[in-house]
């Protein structure tokens, strides 16, 4: 394989590329090289795979900007670009050509996730498929996720929906210093045979698991469902990690919304209070919030879940924000601080 390389990795790390051929269903070769260092130039390379093979019906090139076989040496801010990709023979002085070897051609991708959490939509889209989609069939508000396992290659991809590292359930989660005594939410479930998808809540301190909560969905509910699972956290943590799971079975879907950890003094989600609800409501011009926490981020979204402004406070205290330009109709402000969502509604109005 011949290509052109130019990249910069951090550290340790190592840039990667992948050649596999396979013949009737089955991988008869396959090679793996790495690349370190910086080389700000465009170079050709060539990457020799051992051996002369015949009967070969397809390939699979890969490129990876870190070394996914060596997590312990991956680091951010490594990059690779690569172009004109090109397998070469002695036995065939022109082979095929790979399809968009020289990656002229490109697709714009539309994906969707809900905001503070994440999902394979980004990894799978390319693909047609996206496991956690918006939907409008919500226990409370406007929406809620909708999540689906799907059958990919003769594989199973369950949908998943995490607030953490959807490729290292271990790292990730959200800020949260509180000890709650349940973890609550809504749920509807259609799975597909004898299946069971998977809500839970694990607690950490400095990196290890110190408490947890969870529950399992193990029969149909085509109306929505409340559930509550007891917490076993008995020691403050810094993180809180959130996993759900739409089971093993493609087909099964898993509705989730509303969920909240309760009992303790901060939720995911607390209720609003008369004394911290923005005013005026409805509004024309402006809008305050009377008691926003330091380093908040405040977000407002229209009635569709899209954003329309964003600011992050600097200090404790009220904030104004500006709503004049927006379309006439509900919002909901939202304030994110510390592992805790707040959520509030408001109008504006046209005149």
């Amino acid at each position: 394989m011949q290509c052109w390389i130019r990249h910069e990795l951090v550290g340790n790390d190592s840039a990667l590329a992948l050649l596999a051929i396979w013949s009737e269903g089955f991988v008869v070769a396959a090679e793996e090289w790495r690349f370190g260092g910086a080389r700000p130039d465009w170079e050709e390379v060539t990457l020799t795979l051992p051996g002369i093979f015949t009967n070969v019906d397809s390939v699979t090139v890969a490129f990876a900007s870190s070394d996914p076989f060596n997590e312990m040496n991956m680091a951010s801010g490594s990059w690779l670009e690569v172009d004109d990709v090109r397998l070469i023979s002695p036995t065939a002085p022109v082979p095929d050509l790979l399809p968009n070897h020289d990656f002229e051609e490109w697709s714009d991708l539309t994906i969707e996730d809900p905001d503070l959490w994440n999902t394979w939509n980004s990894l799978t889209s390319p693909f047609g498929l996206q496991p956690v989609t918006k939907s409008n069939t919500a226990n409370s508000g406007i929406y809620s996720a909708r999540i689906e396992t799907f059958a990919v290659e003769g594989d199973t991809l369950p949908g998943l929906l995490t607030n953490g590292n959807v490729l290292d359930f271990n790292s990730g989660g959200a800020p949260y210093a509180s000890i709650p005594g349940q973890f609550v939410g809504a749920y509807q479930y259609q799975p597909s045979g004898s299946d069971t998808a998977r809500i839970g809540v694990v607690f950490k301190s400095e990196g290890v698991i110190i408490g947890s909560a969870s529950f399992e969905v193990t029969s149909a509910s085509f109306g929505w469902t409340p559930f509550a699972s007891p917490t076993f956290l008995f020691a403050e943590p810094d993180t809180m990690l959130i996993v759900i799971s739409s089971g093993q079975n493609p087909g099964s879907v898993l509705y989730v919304d509303d969920l909240d950890l309760t009992g303790g003094n901060v939720g995911i989600q607390e209720r609003p209070e008369a004394v911290t609800a923005p005013y005026p409501n409805p509004t024309k011009d402006l809008i305050t919030l009377p008691l926003v926490p330091a380093a908040a981020h405040v977000q407002v979204l229209d009635a569709s879940g899209r954003m329309v402004y964003s600011m992050s406070s600097t200090t404790s205290g009220a904030m104004t924000i500006p709503v004049q330009d927006l379309v006439p109709g509900p919002y909901k402000v939202r304030v994110v601080s510390a592992g805790s969502v707040q959520t509030y509604d408001f109008v504006k109005s046209g005149t």
